[in-house]
């Protein structure tokens, strides 16, 4: 078979190839994130079923908790303790903000939300992500995966530091 066809027998659908090599909008190492073929069954709905647990208890308890008008402290009311660093340094802890931007945003306060705690609320997003992926992949029984060729475990981990140290400097900013 030439390289302008593309394999009718592949797992993708012959459409699918044809029109991604006449858009010529194909990266060279492939997409940032595809699904796997269908292999065992059994080990992808089992992850599945637990990503679906984590995410939805962890959403249920968001909904659960009153959010503090503060921005701080909502997680008080799980018996956890009040943040020290504001009292101790005078600054807003790293992840101050978090419990109150995830029962904001189950709310629907998206702007409150990011307004609160930036990180938190794209916490919370992603954690509403993994809930509809893991029902996805409960259901047809293949995961997503991640290309690690495009998307480098070095770069995702800068990327993630990059993020909390602008959403800490943000939140420092916004109590000051």
């Amino acid at each position: 078979m030439s390289q302008d066809q593309p394999d009718p027998n592949s797992t993708k659908s012959y459409k699918q190839q044809r029109s991604r090599r006449q858009s010529g909008k194909q990266h060279p190492l492939g997409p940032m994130m595809y699904r796997s073929a269908k292999s065992d069954h059994r080990s992808t709905r089992l992850t599945s079923l637990l990503v679906i647990a984590a995410s939805a208890t962890l959403l249920v308890v968001s909904a659960w908790l009153t959010p503090d008008p503060s921005g701080m402290d909502t997680h008080t009311q799980l018996g956890l303790p009040k943040c020290g660093w504001p009292t101790s340094y005078g600054i807003p802890c790293p992840t101050c903000g978090m419990t109150t931007s995830f029962a904001l945003l189950v709310r629907g306060s998206f702007i409150d939300a990011f307004a609160t705690q930036p990180l938190g609320a794209m916490l919370a997003l992603m954690t509403i992500a993994a809930l509809i992926w893991g029902i996805a992949a409960l259901i047809t029984g293949r995961r997503w995966r991640v290309n690690f060729y495009r998307c480098t475990p070095g770069r995702i981990i800068f990327g993630g530091v990059l993020t909390v140290l602008a959403a800490w400097g943000y939140k420092i900013l916004s109590m000051g």
